[in-house]
C-alpha cells in the first residue's frame, strides 16, 4: 500500500476529528427531541496562550456561558475581578506527556508479568460494572489464552488493543489501598505511605504506559467496522478522560457512537442471531452512549448522538441462560447509568437558558429539570444511595449517587454563584424569594451528600488514587460548600440549616479539602487544577466574609415548595410540588 495513501488517509481523520470538536452546546441552540439534528458550526479559535477550552460566548444576558467548571471560575471572576485584582489564567490542564506512537515499535509492546495483570484484571471486574466494556467469561477465556502464548491471541491485534485497554484502565483506577487518615488540620497523609510512591511534578500517571501500547495497536476500520472495534473505542474513549485527556476523550467517545450506529446497534439486534449476541450488542450500543454522554456534558459540548435509542430496550438479562448471564454485570446499574446520562443532558441543556431576568423567579426556568431528577432518583434502584451487597458493588453504586448529586449541583450552582457575586459587587444583601432559599438549601444539600460519600470512600480506602471523576465531584461540592460559608457569615438565612448543620460543614469541608490536596500531591493531574480553582473560591469567598454587609430584616415564613426525605444512607430527594398555574 503507497505511504502517500497512508498519510492521506491519516490527515483526513484528524480534520475529521477536528471537526468533531467545533459542535459545541449552545445557548441559544439546546439539544431537545424535537431538533435533534441541531449543531453549532462555526468555526472556534484556540487562544495560544491558554490550553484549556476557550470561552464559549453565550448570551450577554446569560447567567453563565455553559454548565463546565471553568465557566463557573470565569463567570466568578468577570464579577468580581475588579473588587479582587486577581488576573490568573485558569489553571492549564495537566494531562501528561503524549508521547508520540513512533517512539513506540511494535516489538516494544509487552505485557505486564502475568500475576500483575490477573490482579488488573480483577480491579478491571470490581471498576466497570456499570458498563458493558467486554464479556466476562469470553474476556478471562482469552486473557488465560494469551498468556499461555496461544497464537490465536497473540497475533490478534484488536484483542490485544482491547487488552491493553482494560489493563491500562484498571491501573488507573486503582484505589489508594489504605484509608487516608480524615482530619481537620492541613497535614493529611495516608494512614501507611503508598508502597513504590515516589512524589514528582513530572511523573508519569498509573495507566499511561499499558494506555499508549494500546494506541499503538488500535487500527479501527471505518469501512467495515465490528462490535469489537465499538468496544476498543469506548475503552479508549474512558482512559483518555481518567488521564485528563478529556478532548481525547471526546473524539474517541464520538468516533465510538457513530460507528455504533452505521452498525445498527441502536435498533434491536436481528432475532437470527443467540440471545447472547443480541444482548452484547445491545450493552455495547448503551455503553457507548453513555461515554458520549458522559463525556459531552461534562464538557458542555455536543454529543455525537442526539437520539435516545427509543427503538432499543435497556439491559435485560431475563432471557439468557445462567451461564450467558455470567457474561454479564448486573442490568440494574447499567440501566441507572443509562438514565443520569439523560438527565444530565437535560441539566446542561437547561443551564444553557438560565437568564440574568430568571433570578426573580427561576422556577420557571428550572421546574421541568427538576422534576426530571426527581423521577429520575425515584426509578434509581434504592442500593444506589443505601450501598451495595459487596465491596465491588458498593463502589459502582457510589459512584451512581455522586453522578445523581452532581446533576443537581450543575443546574442549581449558576443561582448560587448569581448571587454570590452580586453580595460582592454591590456589597449588600438583599431578601431571598422563597424559590431562591430553596433552591440554595437543595444545592447546598447535594453538595453534603457527595462530600459526604467521597470522605467515606476515602476513609474505607475506596477512591480512586488518579480518577478524574471522584476530583470533579469533590471539588464541585467543595465549591458549593465554600460559597455557602461565605454567604451565610453575612445573610444567616440563605439557607435551610442549623448551627449544628454549620459546624458539620465546616469540618466535611476541611477534611475534604484535605483529601483533594492528598490526590493532587500523589500525582493526580485533574486535582491539581481542581485545587487551584477551589483555591481561588476561596479567595474570593475571604473578600466576602470579610466585607460589612447589611441585611435587610424581613420576618418571612417559607412556603413548602419541596420536601425533603432523606435516604437510609443519608442522600437526599427533593420531591417537588408543582405551584397551580
Amino acid at each position: 500500500m503507497p505511504e502517500t495513501y497512508l498519510r492521506n488517509l491519516d490527515r483526513s481523520l484528524n480534520e475529521l476529528t477536528d471537526a468533531i470538536r467545533t459542535h459545541r452546546f449552545h445557548q441559544a441552540d439546546p439539544i431537545s427531541a424535537s431538533n435533534p439534528w441541531t449543531h453549532d458550526r462555526r468555526p472556534v479559535t484556540q487562544c495560544q496562550s491558554q490550553p484549556e477550552y476557550p470561552a464559549r460566548r453565550g448570551a450577554p444576558d446569560s447567567l453563565v456561558e455553559d454548565s463546565t467548571v471553568e465557566a463557573f471560575i470565569r463567570r466568578l471572576r468577570e464579577a468580581v475581578g475588579q473588587e479582587t485584582n486577581h488576573a490568573t489564567p485558569i489553571p492549564p490542564r495537566d494531562h501528561g506527556e503524549e508521547r508520540s506512537a513512533t517512539l513506540l515499535s511494535r516489538e516494544s509492546l509487552s505485557l505486564p508479568p502475568y500475576e500483575y495483570a490477573t490482579q488488573l484484571v480483577a480491579r478491571a471486574e470490581q471498576e466497570f460494572g456499570d458498563c458493558h466494556t467486554f464479556l466476562r467469561k469470553s474476556f478471562l477465556r482469552r486473557f488465560h489464552a494469551t498468556y499461555r502464548g496461544q497464537q490465536s491471541e497473540t497475533y490478534d491485534r484488536k484483542w490485544l488493543c482491547r487488552l491493553f485497554f482494560v489493563l491500562a484502565l484498571a491501573e488507573c483506577t486503582t484505589t489508594t489501598k489504605q484509608p487516608i487518615q480524615l482530619t481537620s488540620d492541613k497535614t493529611v497523609a495516608p494512614a501507611t505511605q503508598m508502597e513504590g510512591f515516589a512524589p514528582s511534578e513530572n511523573m508519569l500517571s498509573s495507566g499511561v504506559e499499558l494506555f499508549e501500547h494500546g494506541l499503538t495497536l488500535l487500527n479501527t476500520s471505518y469501512e467495515e467496522p465490528t462490535v469489537d472495534d465499538v468496544e476498543a473505542l469506548n475503552l479508549a474513549s474512558h482512559c483518555c478522560y481518567i488521564l485528563n485527556r478529556r478532548m481525547s476523550a471526546y473524539a474517541y467517545a464520538g468516533q465510538s457512537v457513530r460507528l455504533a450506529h452505521c452498525l445498527g446497534l441502536d435498533h434491536p439486534a436481528p432475532t437470527s442471531l443467540s440471545k447472547l449476541e443480541q444482548e452484547h450488542r445491545k450493552r455495547v450500543w448503551w455503553t457507548a452512549f453513555c461515554v458520549d454522554r458522559m463525556i459531552s456534558t461534562e464538557l458542555a459540548l455536543h454529543p455525537a448522538y442526539t437520539g435516545l435509542g427509543q427503538e432499543l430496550g435497556y439491559p435485560d438479562s431475563s432471557g439468557l441462560t445462567a451461564e450467558e448471564e455470567e457474561e454479564f454485570f448486573d442490568p440494574v446499574l447499567l440501566t441507572a447509568l443509562i438514565k443520569l446520562c439523560e438527565i444530565k443532558t437535560d441539566v446542561v441543556n437547561t443551564v444553557s437558558r438560565l437568564k440574568h431576568k430568571d433570578i426573580t423567579e427561576p422556577y420557571q426556568v428550572l421546574r421541568q429539570c427538576l422534576q426530571g431528577l426527581d423521577r429520575c432518583g425515584r426509578e434509581l434502584p434504592e442500593r444506589v444511595f443505601s450501598g451495595g451487597s459487596s465491596l465491588p458493588e458498593n463502589r459502582i453504586c457510589s459512584s451512581l449517587a455522586l453522578r445523581y448529586h452532581q446533576c443537581y449541583i450543575m443546574l442549581l450552582r449558576p443561582i448560587l454563584l448569581h448571587q454570590f457575586t452580586f453580595m460582592l459587587r454591590n456589597k449588600i444583601v438583599v431578601a431571598l424569594s422563597d424559590e431562591l432559599y430553596t433552591i440554595n438549601s437543595i444545592c447546598l444539600q447535594a453538595a453534603r451528600s457527595n462530600a459526604r460519600i467521597l470522605l467515606e470512600l476515602a476513609q474505607a480506602g475506596e477512591l480512586v488514587r488518579y480518577g478524574y471523576w471522584d476530583s470533579a465531584h469533590l471539588f464541585s461540592s467543595l465549591a458549593i460548600l465554600t460559597i455557602a460559608q461565605s454567604m451565610r457569615n453575612n445573610q444567616p438565612d440563605a439557607f435551610s440549616c442549623t448551627r449544628e448543620d454549620m459546624s458539620r460543614d465546616a469540618d466535611t469541608y476541611s477534611k475534604g479539602r484535605n483529601v483533594l490536596v492528598h490526590m493532587a500531591s500523589t500525582g493526580n493531574m485533574a486535582s491539581r487544577q481542581h485545587l487551584s480553582m477551589l483555591e481561588e473560591v476561596e479567595r474570593h469567598g475571604t473578600v466576602l466574609s470579610a466585607s460589612q454587609l447589611t441585611l435587610p430584616f424581613s420576618q418571612r415564613t417559607y412556603p413548602k415548595i419541596a420536601n425533603k426525605v432523606r435516604t437510609a444512607s443519608g442522600s437526599v430527594f427533593w420531591h417537588w410540588f408543582v405551584p397551580p398555574p
